[in-house]
This record gives structure tokens, sequence and C-alpha cells, in this order.
């Protein structure tokens, strides 16, 4: 093998590897195999007419690169579906699709040369008009058809041109993934094939003009210093959440995602009648929305409204019967209700309806331990006994956990069971003396005055401050 041959093969593996790092960072990329075949028309002249004897070696070389593409596509498909992304032909016609995707080609085409009135995500609408959806097709025929017919001479007109649209094809929403109309985020790549035809259009045109150097880079200044104050605009609408929502919503229509995103960002910042606004907002555009019902549920818990939130939080499970969020949420509005009975069916249900591993160990402990110390303030030992063990389950060597399952049991009379569950905690960890604080109680509660004040001044010798033991010692020797 001589060395040109060599260097070339490592180039070659080289380009595959960086090409599936790549398509890891971002799927977007599966489209590579195919502007390398354009490329190969122009700029490389790598072949001269469109037939299967020019592209069947070239197309040949670049297997592994088809072959990565379809791995990477497969995969995205399965990920999105798994996620619940992916939307059925019931959800939108494939025909509304189409006919979407003519337009958004349009628009992102106009966005390139009119990059004015941008948000950060645009909701699918199908009322198309027919002069948008006719006069979208039109331009895109004509195009096509131009650089159809200057593809002998002016290849790159071909090349940017379609390589614009092909780039596009994965996201231009024939598979729908979410239910946004088009995302400008996706241009980066389908962009360059519209400035290479556009920077070679503009040299020739420039050439044939007898345009000189300085009178080419004064207009190359102008539409940079107009593009860097654009930019700058543009940049300014990201400086906060708030400022991003406001200047989406003012530039689109029906937005109920970004409403209900309104909303969740001022309920965080305890600006709640505006939140409670924002929802209302997103499900008048979507009454299907049951997203927007969990959001304001949970404005209304905070606002003190558990009858109105509660209702919200069923309105969303009846558009979505596993929705996890307003399952947890109804728990929530239970327990400040002081119906533990039903806080923990409707904390059972989101544990079972909980596919995506939102409960995770963390947030399963908070929720346990959040009933468990609310039914205890209610004196609910049973329930209180119940999410304490739950707890404990999770977390088996919590003392604190053990003290408060020990009084809810004790309280229930199971003082035996109770006190068998402090006596283990003290002899895994005999140096806390909220353990023997807690054990004095239950025995001072007995009548074993002897034993609780053992207890007491147990604790007391680890720690000769322990405030609730001095006080708990002094109450029991001033028993009669």
């Amino acid at each position: 093998q001589n060395p040109k041959t060599k260097t070339q093969n490592q180039f070659y593996a080289l380009t595959i590897a960086l090409f599936a790092l790549g398509l890891m960072a971002k799927p977007m990329l599966v489209t590579l195999p195919f502007t390398l075949v354009l490329l190969d028309y122009w700029a490389l002249e790598r072949f001269d007419k469109w037939n299967s004897a020019n592209l069947l070696p070239l197309i040949k070389e670049k297997i592994p690169l088809f072959a990565l593409t379809i791995i990477s596509a497969v995969i995205t498909i399965f990920a999105q579906k798994a996620g619940g992304a992916i939307q059925t032909v019931a959800t939108i016609s494939l025909s509304d699709r189409i006919f979407n995707a003519v337009i958004s080609y349009a628009k992102y085409l106009a966005m390139m040369f009119y990059p004015a009135n941008l948000g950060v995500w645009y909701p699918f609408e199908n009322d198309f008009g027919v002069l948008q959806l006719g006069g979208s097709l039109v331009l895109l025929l004509i195009i096509s058809a131009l650089c159809l017919w200057q593809i002998r001479a002016r290849k790159y007109l071909f090349v940017g041109w379609f390589w614009f649209l092909g780039t596009l094809v994965p996201v231009i929403g024939i598979l729908q993934v979410g239910r946004q109309s088009l995302a400008d985020r996706y241009t980066y790549v389908p962009y360059i094939g519209l400035s290479i035809a556009l920077v070679w259009l503009l040299a020739e045109i420039f050439e044939r003009l007898k345009l000189k150097n300085k009178a080419i880079a004064a207009l190359v200044g102008i539409c940079l210093l107009a593009l860097t104050v654009l930019s700058g605009r543009q940049a300014s609408f990201w400086k906060t959440s708030e400022t991003l929502f406001t200047r989406t919503l003012s530039v689109t229509g029906k937005n109920y995602l970004i409403k209900n995103n309104f909303c969740n960002y001022l309920e965080k910042k305890n600006r709640f009648d505006e939140a409670a606004a924002e929802c209302l907002a997103a499900i008048a555009d979507d009454p299907n929305l049951p997203d927007a019902y969990n959001t304001l549920g949970t404005v209304e818990i905070k606002q003190n409204k558990f009858d109105e939130a509660k209702a919200n939080f069923e309105k969303a499970i009846a558009l979505n019967p596993n929705f996890v969020l307003a399952y947890a949420n109804l728990a929530v509005v239970a327990t400040n209700q002081n119906d533990f009975d039903a806080a923990a069916e409707n904390l059972n249900r989101a544990i079972d309806a909980d596919s995506g591993g939102f409960f995770d160990k963390s947030r399963l402990l908070d929720a346990f331990t959040g009933l468990a110390v609310a039914a205890l303030k209610q004196k609910n030992y049973v329930r209180s006994a119940e999410f304490f063990q739950k707890a404990l389950e999770i977390t088996p060597g919590n003392t604190d956990f053990q003290r408060n399952l020990a009084l809810s049991l004790h309280k229930q009379g199971k003082s035996t069971e109770a006190v068998r569950i402090l006596e283990e905690a003290i002899r895994k960890n005999p140096n806390l003396p909220e353990v023997y604080n807690t054990l004095g109680l239950i025995y001072a509660e007995q009548n074993r005055k002897p034993e609780a004040i053992a207890q007491f001044q147990q604790a007391l010798q680890i720690n000769p401050n322990f405030t609730p033991a001095q006080n708990n010692l002094r109450m029991v020797l001033e028993q009669k």
C-alpha cells in the first residue's frame, strides 16, 4: 500500500468516525451523505451527468455513511415515539403535513433574507389560506425550475438549492415530531446551501458589472453592519425567559405551548394572577391541552384554591389518563384537605403511571415524607405510619423516620412494636439523644416513670443542652 492510499484510507476512516460522533451529537446530520454527492457534482467536479454510471461508484464509497444515517434515523424515530413526541395522522393528517411543509419551505426561504418576527416556537396551524399555499408552491416550483434550467451553466445554483431542500427533509414535518409548524433552529445546515448559491451568484453578477473591490467591500460591510444590528436586537429577546416568551407571543398566533410555559415561569416568580391568566389563555387556544390544566392547578394550589385545583387536575387526567404529575398534584390537594386516603390513592396512581422515571428515589422520598408529616400533624396515625414506613424503605437507616414511625404506632396502641423499633435504632446508633427522648415519651405515656426518666437522662448524658429532653424530664419528675 503506497503512502498516498494509506493517507486516503486514514482520512476515510476519520470521516466515518467523525460522522458517527456528529450523529450522536445531532441527528440533523443524517443528510450529510446526500450533500456529499451534491459536492461531488459541484464543486469537486467528480462527475458530469446524473446517471447510474456516474453515481453508483460515488454512492458505493459512501455506503458506511448511508448505513450510519439509517441507524441514526431508526434510533431517533424510536426514541421520539417512546417519548410520545411523534404525532399520529389522527392528530395531524398527512395532507395537512404536506401543505404545512410547502408553506414552511417558503417561510424558511423568506427568513434567510428577512429574519424578522422570529419566535422560539411556532404552533401548527392547519387553516391554510389558498393564496398562501398556492403562492408557496409556485415559488418553490419556479426556483427549482430555474436551477434545473441553469444546471449546466451554473451548477452552484442547483447544488445550493437542492442542498437547502434536501437537508430540511428530516425536519420539514412529514414525520411530525411535536406540534410545531416549523423551527428555524433547524436551518443552520440548510442555509449553507442557500449561502453557496447566493455567494457564487453575487460573485458572478459583480464580475459582470465590473464592480471594483472597494465597492464590493462597501456593500458587504453594509450588509454585515445591518445583520450585526439585527442580531443584537434578536439576542436581546433572549435576555430572560420572560422577554423570550413575551416576544414569541407577540409574533405568533395561538401559541398554547409558550403560554403554558410562561404560566410556569410566572408561577415560580409568585405572580399567580398573571400565571393563571396565561394558563387560561393557553386553554382557550387549545382546550385539549392537559399540561395547561395541570399548570393552572399548581397555580391554584398556591392560591389556596384547592377545589378549583382539583377540578383542573381531573380535567388533565381525563385528557391524559397516564398524566403522572396530575395524579401527584391531586395527592398534594388531598393532603392539604386532610383527605389522606385520597392522597395515598392518587400518589399510588402516579407511581403506577410513571413509565418515564419521574419518581426517582429523591422524589419518592419527598412525596412520602410530605404525606407522612401532614398526616402526623392531623393525628391520622394509621396513614402517617404507612407513609413513614414507605420512606424508611427508601432510606432504611433514617432515625427521624424511625422515631416518627414509632410514635405513629404507639398512638395506635402498638407500643410494643414502637419500642422495638426505637431499641433497634439505639442498638445501631447509641449516640442520638432524639431517639432516647422519643422512647422516654412513650414510656411516660405508658406511666412507666422510671424507664422514662432513664431515657431522658441518657439523652442528656449525650447532649446536656438537649432542651426537649430537659423539658420532658422536668415534666415527668413533677408528676405525682
